[in-house]
């Protein structure tokens, strides 16, 4: 994948896909890139971040999962509850990167990734029990890693949902609009919504996760 002998500043290793987080029974799957560099051993968490996928403080993922597919009683902001959630809606998790350097001071935008390993993704959807599955990817990033590796297409440029064969299995795959506060920005089919629609939007396609 992608190499620059020029600036390797630090090495992520990532924390969380080695438990192999109900690979083998989900019929969804979460798929996103990697965790910040601080997530990594030796982790130098900050306060508000949890240990686990999609933890950072500044990720809004889980909030607005939550708003879209939660009872508002149950709250996801602990690991343990976001573990629940996911075994109880048959939910899987895995990131794209399993290894990687970083530039500029650890950096975690995608620009900063350097020296990509990828986890086998077509190993994990080959042993998954199910015939059907969907996956859900994180950003376009995450859904051209995917492509890279595993040699079916997909429209990068299509937030509805497409289907692809892949291991005999038929799958639903839907790139995600980001949970970023700055979402919206230059995504010009949204242009002419108001903050209020475009908020309804991101919700409406969160709600295929636990649907």
């Amino acid at each position: 994948m992608r190499a620059n002998k020029e600036h390797i500043f630090c090495e992520s290793i990532h924390p969380y896909n080695d438990e192999k987080f109900n690979f083998e029974k989900a019929k969804t799957f979460i798929i996103g890139s990697i965790p910040p560099h601080r997530f990594s051993e030796p982790k130098n968490l900050l306060c508000g971040d949890i240990d686990w996928y999609y933890g950072s403080k500044d990720n809004s993922f889980w909030d607005i999962l939550k708003e879209s597919c939660c009872d508002s009683k149950f709250a996801l902001c602990t690991k343990e509850n976001r573990q629940k959630f996911c075994e109880d809606n048959e939910i899987g998790i895995f990131d794209m990167i399993q290894k990687c350097t970083r530039k500029d001071g650890c950096g975690s935008s995608d620009s900063d990734l350097y020296n990509i390993e990828l986890i086998d993704a077509c190993e994990i959807i080959f042993r998954n029990k199910n015939t059907g599955l969907k996956l859900f990817f994180t950003s376009i990033f995450v859904a051209d890693l995917f492509c890279k590796q595993t040699g079916v297409k997909i429209d990068l440029k299509n937030r509805q949902i497409q289907e692809i064969s892949i291991c005999k299995k038929n799958c639903e795959v839907i790139i995600l609009y980001s949970p970023s506060p700055s979402w919206s920005r230059g995504l010009k089919v949204l242009s002419e919504k108001t903050s209020q629609e475009k908020k309804q939007i991101r919700i409406n396609q969160y709600k295929h996760i636990c649907s």
